[in-house]
């Protein structure tokens, strides 16, 4: 960089793909197929903290790789892991998934 400081990612932007189980056989079907796109705080070098700071459903808005970008950029830089709490950005449609704070076990 010019003013000779290192740059460091702050937000990566990831599309997730959900699987919905009919709610009369519990099967899955792809007419009930979701996709999420999952904006994630980048660990930084003075906390080693990375997290989900949002969610985009990618079917429910009409740019929705543009409104990620726009969240990436405002709200993962400051994003606390720990202590916010991701937030769906933009509409939620049915076909998005509930949001998890844990690692399935």
């Amino acid at each position: 960089m010019a003013d000779g400081r290192k740059r460091y990612a702050v937000a990566a932007i990831l599309r997730y793909f959900v699987e919905n189980s009919d709610p009369d056989t519990g099967v899955s079907i792809e007419a009930l197929e979701g996709e999420v796109l999952v904006i994630s705080r980048v660990a930084q070098p003075e906390d080693g903290l990375g997290c989900v700071a949002a969610y985009v459903d990618a079917l429910a808005n009409p740019d929705p790789n543009k409104l990620a970008r726009k969240i990436a950029d405002e709200r993962a830089p400051s994003f606390i892991c720990g202590r916010d709490l991701p937030v769906y950005h933009g509409v939620r449609g049915p076909k998005a998934a509930d949001p998890g704070l844990h690692l399935p076990e």
